[in-house]
């Protein structure tokens, strides 16, 4: 029974694991913004928004010890207006 739990308490962990891994975390971007009132720059914080349809991969080699290849996608910044690469494995 003391294995069986064992096993359990494993493979949860590893199953766990890669259910966390699936979708990319996007970023934070620090940015400065000008207030309209007043005229002085402030400091804001934006997350940036992924564009639909810019996945790619990168590479044709995958790790075969973590199964992870590179990808490439584009985020925008709504605060900017513009549009920046993000590189990640997944």
């Amino acid at each position: 029974m003391r294995k069986l739990m064992v096993a359990l308490v494993l493979f949860g962990a590893w199953a766990g694991e890669g259910l966390a891994a699936g979708a990319p975390r996007y970023p934070l971007m620090r940015t400065a913004a000008l207030d309209s009132r007043t005229g002085s720059v402030q400091t804001a914080v934006t997350r940036v928004q992924p564009v639909v349809g810019s996945l790619q991969r990168t590479s044709r080699f995958r790790n075969p010890f973590t199964h992870k290849a590179r990808y490439e996608m584009l985020t925008y910044n709504p605060l900017l207006g513009s549009f920046q690469p993000v590189k990640f494995r997944r």
